[in-house]
């Protein structure tokens, strides 16, 4: 008895480590090809090769990091579906611990539906659910972490409060009363606020007031304290170490200040579009961080070295950089957290191009609404089209009704100049329909 038991102990591992050198020897994967080269989600994909496990369960398949279900294999082809959602992508191929890529890359065929979320479309104020709310000319919109959306309505004087049920009311600000006064409830009093910001670490938000030809920077905390944190001054330089000393128009239009953004160190970042620069506001003051102050053009560079022509939305990045819309240039320049400016996307032509490459792609009217989302890639609105510009740096129009109003699938929806864009946890865009009065719905798969 004592014998069989020292033998059981001793075969055991001996098969175990024969099974795991078996497995670890098996000969690599390969890929040949595969087809079709495009499709949209639920895609039959067929993989060929050779090297593949007859066992379905031992061919491991993904793209961009999503597992792509197997659904029949054997030595020399692999089926699968694309999933959802799934994006551009080369498809690889694991087999015990060696993997294949494949030369090509799957592209994805994007299916989009868009439907209107809040407001009427008439020019006005009112409260209520979904359609039977109204706004006037809403700009600038995020989101909280509960799904809530928060519209900037400056023909309104407010900001308004959009629960995930679609259900609008008043935010802060007294409706169609502009003024400018700080505190809680009743009491305040907004000018036209033109964007706003999350800051997501402080549950706060910061916008964008113009009142009495004056920009101003203006915190709202979540329970509706609002407060001035910078511009009402008359200091016109460039570099202000109290920023509420500054004038942040500078002696240009009223307007030019109308886009701001927060980074994760709670810094503001203002676009000037007349100025044809950005600046930066911290505890320290309000700085340049890229662009010549007065001066329109177009070049990459370091800080002030760089120029711009008409610079509008500005969004943070997940890698802790800026995107900005070049307006009169045509393209997205991105600034890095050292102030390295740099082209995204754009040739500069004004006619609408995808492309594969972003720099060979043209855009039209950037003006308003733009994102990135968790996964890197870029969502836009450019003259009235729904505009992707994936991680791998794909641009293409996800919309191709062009300018005017109506809800529909990719072929059909029409925008009609978009303000601000946002994604919801369940990946829903919404994007401020400014000139349409109304906030659109985005469902992209």
């Amino acid at each position: 008895m004592k014998i069989c038991r020292i033998l059981l102990l001793a075969t055991v591992p001996a098969w175990l480590v024969a099974c795991k050198k078996n497995s670890d020897t098996a000969p690599a994967p390969v890929i040949t090809g595969f087809s079709p080269a495009h499709g949209p989600s639920n895609t039959t994909l067929l993989i060929n090769g050779s090297n593949f496990s007859t066992n379905e369960g031992e061919n491991v398949v993904t793209m961009n990091g999503i597992d792509l279900p197997v659904i029949a294999a054997s030595s020399t082809t692999i089926t699968v579906k694309i999933p959802a959602k799934a994006g551009d992508g080369k498809i690889t191929v694991k087999r015990a611990n060696q993997t294949a890529e494949s030369t090509a890359a799957f592209v994805y065929d994007y299916t989009v539906t868009v439907s209107t979320f809040a407001g009427s479309g008439n020019n006005a104020y009112a409260e209520g659910q979904g359609t039977a709310a109204k706004f006037s000319t809403p700009t600038g919109m995020v989101i909280d972490a509960q799904n809530n959306l928060y519209v900037a309505d400056p023909g309104n004087s407010c900001i308004r409060k959009i629960t995930p049920q679609g259900m609008v009311s008043t935010f802060v600000g007294k409706p169609v009363t502009p003024g400018y006064t700080d505190g809680t409830g009743d009491a305040v009093r907004l000018g036209f606020p033109q964007d706003i910001a999350y800051d997501k670490s402080g549950n706060s938000f910061y916008i964008v007031d113009v009142y009495a030809y004056t920009n101003r920077i203006r915190k709202i905390t979540a329970t509706g304290q609002v407060s001035t944190v910078a511009g009402g001054g008359s200091n016109t330089d460039e570099t202000v170490s109290n920023p509420l000393d500054a004038k942040l128009n500078n002696g240009y239009a009223a307007y030019s200040v109308s886009y701001l953004a927060i980074d994760a160190n709670k810094n503001i970042y203002v676009t000037d579009f007349d100025a044809h620069y950005i600046r930066k506001i911290s505890t320290t003051g309000i700085s340049t961080l890229a662009g010549k102050k007065g001066t329109s053009g177009y070049l990459d560079g370091q800080g002030n070295s760089a120029m711009f022509s008409t610079p509008n939305k500005i969004v943070t990045m997940d890698d802790g950089g800026l995107l900005v819309f070049d307006a009169d240039n045509k393209r997205l320049r991105k600034i890095a957290p050292s102030g390295l400016v740099s082209t995204f996307a754009g040739n500069g032509n004004n006619v609408v191009l995808d492309a594969t490459d972003p720099l060979h792609a043209s855009f039209t009217n950037l003006t308003g609404a733009l994102f990135q989302d968790r996964k890197g890639n870029v969502y836009l609105v450019d003259n009235g089209r729904l505009r992707l510009i994936t991680k791998a740096g794909r641009v293409v129009s996800l919309t191709t009704g062009g300018d005017g109003y109506a809800d529909g699938n990719g072929s059909e929806a029409k925008f009609h100049y978009g303000g601000a864009m946002v994604m919801d946890s369940n990946d829903n865009l919404f994007v401020v329909d400014a000139g349409n009065n109304r906030i659109r719905k985005i469902v992209v798969e």
